[in-house]
């Protein structure tokens, strides 16, 4: 629902107006709302490393030295959440999440239009994450979810997060280069890679 300005929009009006009434149709009796975003426009990630200490102590030390890590301001404009990726004997790589307030302002003004109570809106890479560590596959593991423009990559030890990349190639991408190697139209393409 992010538009760049702190008003919804009519067409996101519109929208959270259709996620309420299909909700009530549907007899779907949830209250609360977890919003997943895959757009660089909503969230920023940066992978750094610090140095290792008690765990009670990154999150003062990751708003102390935010700038050697992104421009940003974090009270003012941003909030900021991180997880631990991997350690070795003197270090932490560390997942920064950053997301501009008023991103999360619009997340729940469209929940509170849906009528639902916004939890939290997350980051789809670490949505991703959480389910790797869930299944769990032992050694080194690479993942790559492919969407309409964008490829995501996972790169796992274990349960342990090695690295997230974006790629701003996807799937429409991939059909449009596929039709002009065999010289067939998109749709062409598109209809014989589905069947």
């Amino acid at each position: 629902p992010h538009n760049g300005n702190s008003n919804m929009t009519g067409a996101t009006e519109e929208l959270a107006g259709v996620v309420k009434e299909a909700l009530k149709e549907n007899k779907v009796r949830i209250s609360k709302a977890v919003f997943t975003a895959s757009s660089n426009r909503i969230f920023s990630t940066k992978e750094i490393e610090i140095p290792k200490m008690k765990d009670r102590d990154i999150d003062s030390y990751i708003k102390t030295n935010i700038a050697e890590y992104a421009p940003i301001k974090i009270d003012e404009e941003h909030h900021v959440e991180f997880f631990k990726m991997s350690e070795s004997e003197d270090s932490y790589k560390m997942m920064l999440l950053m997301i501009k307030k008023s991103s999360i302002e619009e997340y729940k003004k469209f929940a509170d239009g849906c009528g639902l109570e916004l939890l939290a809106v997350d980051y789809s890479g670490n949505g991703f994450y959480q389910y790797a560590k869930l299944i769990n596959v032992p050694g080194n593991n690479v993942y790559i979810k492919i969407n309409e423009h964008k490829t995501m990559i996972t790169g796992m030890n274990g349960t342990q997060l090695v690295f997230q990349r974006h790629i701003f190639t996807g799937i429409e991408e991939i059909v449009e280069y596929c039709a002009e190697r065999k010289n067939v139209t998109y749709e062409k393409m598109l209809e014989d890679m589905m069947y």
